[in-house]
């Protein structure tokens, strides 16, 4: 797969085509993904893991606004 990279404000980007972010279980809801350098100078991009803990702890204390 060859991927476009483009200038983005004073930034390189690297345009990710959708089926393959939504491969790697990112979405527009996703918490972020981390970006490592490898040896033979390639980029390794892995989905950051939810903490499904966190996650409900935050739910536990949001008040609930249905009303």
């Amino acid at each position: 797969m060859i991927l476009q990279i483009a200038m983005w404000g004073s930034s390189f980007a690297l345009r990710i085509p959708t089926e393959f972010v939504h491969s790697m279980g990112i979405s527009r809801k996703a918490i972020g993904c981390k970006r490592t350098l490898t040896v033979d100078d390639g980029i390794s991009i892995r989905a950051l893991k939810m903490d499904h803990g966190a996650f409900a702890h935050e739910l536990d204390t949001t008040p609930e606004s249905t009303e």
